[in-house]
Parts: structure tokens; C-alpha cells; sequence
């Protein structure tokens, strides 16, 4: 049996890295654009967020994950200052960060522990600090290929959900919210092939959430972006 980061390489190809980077590149580099911010980042993978953070010269890059293998094979490749191993609420984090990034990471944890764990991540954010949480966009009918692909998927989310997440967490008083599209990058022709396709599917979709007369979202992107910022 493989363990997670063989299987991470076994579904991982040089081009879908490169392309992960540049979803990265294009819907996060405002929230980055100085150097000497720290980060934490929950569940790395294979370390394309952490790739993206040393090209934008960020060097204060903390990891947890409660797999040993990926974070050493992350250490051995980039720069990062410290890897945490094991549970978000069982480790003594004593540094505060003015970025801490989920990315596809929130999908895979009960929902009992939603509030132990966003609370927890919370104190461990200097002041005007942001979570980012990015997830697959349960609006979006395709994302059900992704939900079930996984045997460790718990749920998908919609902009609806995330926006009651916080209060769900009791952080709602000392936070403002922000919910965006994950967006394909234009940065190459198939791109700008697959923006308009997307936007014509989208089309489709909306009216059938419509004509269905439930609740709809207009964010229908495969992936959505939570980001909450702590304002005191």
C-alpha cells in the first residue's frame, strides 16, 4: 500500500504542479505582495503553495500536517523556518502568522471539529490577520466528482455555508468576511478557451438553481475561497 505523499506523486505530474501554482499565483498574490510576512499553512501536500511563497521571496513559512513524510519532503525541497507534526489542537504553536492557508484541506475534517480547529487557528493570528480556506464549491454540480473521488472528503461547501461558518465557530463578532471564486488563470490560450466555456456552463447551471426555487449562489467556480480576517 502507498503511503499519502507516494500517492500524492502517483496522481501528480510536473504540469498539473505548474498549473497549481498558477491558480495560486492568480487568485492569491494581492494577500502576499510583502516579504516579510509569516505564514502558516495546514496540509501542504506537495508543497505548491510553499513553491508559490518562495517565488514571492516570503522566507517566515511554518508547516503542519500530521503526515511526517510530507512535510520532510516539503523541508528538503523548499525554504520553510519550522514543520509542525501532528493536530492543529494538540501542538503548541507558540508564533503568531498574518497569513494562515488551508488549501483543499477543510473538506477532509469532521464537522464536530470545525470549531476546535478554526478557533484554534484563530489565536494564532497577529492583528488584521487572515484565514484562507479554499474548498470545492458544493453550488457547482461537478464538484460531486471530486466530493465522492476521495474516500477521505467529509462534505462539500457552498458560498452559503462558508458564510455561516464563522458564527457556527462563535468567531463572527471579531472577524470580516470575504467570499471569492477560485478563478482559472488567463495566462495561456486553452485558459482563456476554458474562462469562457466555464462562464457559458455557469450560465446553465444558474438557471437551473434558479427554475429549481432553491438557494443559489452566483459563485459557481469548482473551488471558493472563505478568507477571515481578524479586526481586533
Amino acid at each position: 500500500m502507498k503511503n499519502y505523499l507516494e500517492y500524492l506523486e502517483s496522481i501528480q505530474t510536473p504540469k498539473n504542479f505548474q498549473r497549481k501554482v498558477e491558480y495560486l499565483k492568480y487568485n492569491f498574490s494581492k494577500y502576499f505582495n510583502q516579504k516579510e510576512i509569516s505564514v502558516l499553512e495546514v496540509g501542504p501536500g506537495l508543497g505548491e503553495f510553499v513553491h508559490f511563497l518562495n517565488q514571492k521571496g516570503i522566507k517566515t513559512i511554518d508547516l503542519i500536517d500530521q503526515d511526517k513524510d510530507i512535510l520532510q519532503n516539503i523541508k528538503q525541497k523548499y525554504l520553510v523556518r519550522k514543520i509542525f507534526l501532528g493536530d492543529i489542537s494538540s501542538i503548541q504553536i507558540k508564533d503568531k502568522y498574518d497569513v494562515i492557508f488551508l488549501l483543499q484541506v477543510l473538506e477532509h475534517i469532521p464537522k464536530t471539529k470545525y470549531h476546535e480547529l478554526l478557533n484554534t487557528l484563530y489565536k494564532q493570528l497577529n492583528k488584521d490577520g487572515k484565514i484562507i480556506i479554499t474548498v470545492p464549491n458544493g453550488n457547482n454540480p461537478f464538484s460531486l466528482t471530486e466530493r465522492y473521488s476521495d474516500l477521505t472528503h467529509q462534505m462539500l461547501f457552498t458560498e452559503n455555508s462558508l458564510k455561516e461558518l464563522p458564527n457556527y465557530c462563535n468567531l463572527s463578532k471579531t472577524t470580516n468576511l470575504d467570499i471569492q471564486p477560485y478563478n482559472i488563470p488567463p495566462y495561456s490560450l486553452i485558459n482563456i478557451i476554458r474562462i469562457i466555456l466555464q462562464k457559458i456552463i455557469h450560465i446553465f447551471i444558474f438557471l437551473g438553481l434558479v427554475l429549481n426555487g432553491g438557494v443559489y449562489s452566483q459563485l459557481l467556480t469548482p473551488n471558493i475561497t472563505l478568507i477571515i480576517a481578524k479586526n481586533k
